[in-house]
């Protein structure tokens, strides 16, 4: 869940009002999505970067900067309270953030000290971000997509040189234990689904563990000319899609078996992005947003702007809005299976289904 460029942006659902939301559509123009409301409210801390993203619920949230500046939001993101984990700022940088509840959450980072000498510390706070304690590591981590499920149990993805690891920690971070699995080094994201954790595997497989990490199976996605798994994404334990790059496929029986499917959209990059821009809040009902880029100048592409698909079948159809010239998402966070905040630069927006 960092203002990522990217081909494709997805989204989901949303079913309950945001007391207190402040609506300011001048960057919401021409909204027809049938049965959405996107609304925004104004972000002044665009400069900060976002490395992580963590909304307790979507009064209480967390923006993490890859310098290690936080904000924290108290009233629906209307405003925001700055802290900064280290009182030196030079040599921080931050990665990974998460809250198991509103006073007690972990920080991972890097802090490069004047001398040269590189710390790899976890940060832990007991009262909301005011005050942090450090434990050192003489490991080098490099810790990604980390979720700690209670104050004691934890995982991450560990990313060194060409590959990465699976970690998980039983003593709240004290130590980690290195799981080996065959990973797909395109990929740094885990896709957390309650006490379910999927990671992307080589050769067009996905691993998932019911044990919040310790253990793995095996799902193997049907295997396309492409060779590629370019993302998948699960509602529960036995529904979910795979996009294989040049098919796509969808299971309602945890990938025992793959029925294809057709999408109007040429793919979407879950878990690539540790950010659901894919998304579905029941079996019939789903979202997905789509960027578009084109060459406007110079080398390279820019955004100019989205189409946001809908469907109410599932995925066997669906529809497409008119075009978003000015509606850039962001990092995307999904509170409940029904309303997501979306981070971008100037704003903050909410997607919530009507």
């Amino acid at each position: 869940m960092k203002n990522k460029i990217i081909l494709l942006v997805m989204l989901p659902i949303v079913v309950f009002i945001v007391p207190g939301c402040r609506k300011n559509n001048v960057d919401v123009v021409n909204n027809n999505v049938s049965g959405w409301q996107i609304d925004s409210i104004n972000f002044d801390y665009h400069w900060i970067s976002p490395a992580d993203v963590d909304f307790l619920s979507s009064k209480t949230g967390y923006i993490l900067g890859s310098n290690g500046y936080l904000i924290k939001t108290n009233d629906y993101a209307k405003s925001w309270k700055q802290s900064y984990i280290e009182n030196d700022s030079s040599g921080v940088m931050t990665t990974s953030m998460s809250f198991i509840n509103d006073t007690t959450g972990y920080i991972y980072g890097t802090w490069n000290v004047l001398n040269g000498n590189f710390y790899r510390i976890l940060y832990k706070t007991t009262d909301s971000g005011n005050h942090w304690t450090k434990h050192f590591y003489e490991t080098p981590y490099n810790l990604f997509s980390m979720k700690f499920f209670d104050s004691l149990h934890g995982m991450a993805m560990d990313w060194r040189g060409a590959g990465q690891n699976i970690m998980t920690t039983s003593d709240g971070g004290v130590s980690w234990q290195t799981t080996y699995l065959e990973l797909d080094p395109s990929f740094r994201g885990i896709f957390y689904l309650g006490n379910l954790c999927y990671v992307t595997g080589t050769n067009q497989r996905i691993f998932r563990s019911l044990d919040y990490g310790h253990t793995w199976n095996t799902i193997d996605a049907p295997k396309t000319s492409s060779h590629v798994l370019s993302g998948f994404y699960f509602l529960d334990i036995n529904n979910g899609f795979v996009d294989c790059s040049d098919k796509k496929f969808k299971t309602t029986d945890g990938g025992n078996t793959w029925q294809e499917i057709r999408f109007p959209f040429k793919s979407f990059l879950t878990p690539f992005s540790p950010y659901e821009y894919f998304h579905f809040c029941n079996n019939s009902s789903g979202i997905t947003m789509v960027d578009s880029l084109s060459y406007v100048g110079g080398d390279f592409p820019s955004y100019i702007g989205t189409y946001v698909y809908t469907t109410s079948n599932g995925g066997n159809s669906w529809n497409r809005s008119d075009f978003f010239s000015n509606l850039p998402l962001g990092t995307v966070d999904f509170i409940s299976p029904d309303f997501a905040y979306c981070i971008s630069i100037n704003n903050i927006y909410t997607l919530q289904k009507e």
